[in-house]
């Protein structure tokens, strides 16, 4: 039985080389392509805990804002009812002053007081003959 000369080839040294050569490239190629693929894997890791990571710092400083506003709300309507209560004992002092003033200049300077307060909302309580009952907060 004679073989055909095509058929069965005895590969040159340089053929076999070449051929390995050609698959540790092969294997190389692979081992980067796995390689490559982990590190994109890690990467896309990385790029969801900070996108959560910003989330969070976000609502953080949100929260810190909404808190600040609502502390600076609370200290804007407190220091205005301080400022109230340190001037109670002036109006006080006023209105005793406007009875026995006889020039009436006292009445337009505690009638300007009044005003002023009013328009930030405030009322005068009549209280004569009434028992003092103070509200409590």
């Amino acid at each position: 039985m004679r073989m055909n000369s095509a058929s069965r080839r005895i590969a040159s040294p340089i053929e076999t080389e070449m051929r390995n050569s050609q698959l540790r490239n092969m294997e190389r190629n692979s081992n980067s392509v796995r390689q490559m693929n982990e590190e994109i894997s890690r990467l896309r890791q990385r790029e969801s805990e900070l996108v959560q990571y910003v989330a969070r710092q976000r609502a953080d400083l949100e929260n810190f804002i909404k808190a600040k506003e609502r502390e600076v709300s609370m200290q804007v309507r407190n220091a205005g009812r301080e400022v109230i209560k340190a001037l109670l004992p002036f109006l006080d002092s006023l209105e005793a002053a406007q009875r026995s003033d006889q020039t009436g200049q006292m009445k337009a300077l505690y009638d300007q007081v009044i005003n002023i307060l009013s328009s930030f909302g405030f009322r005068v309580i009549e209280a004569k003959g009434e028992e003092v009952q103070p509200v409590r907060a």
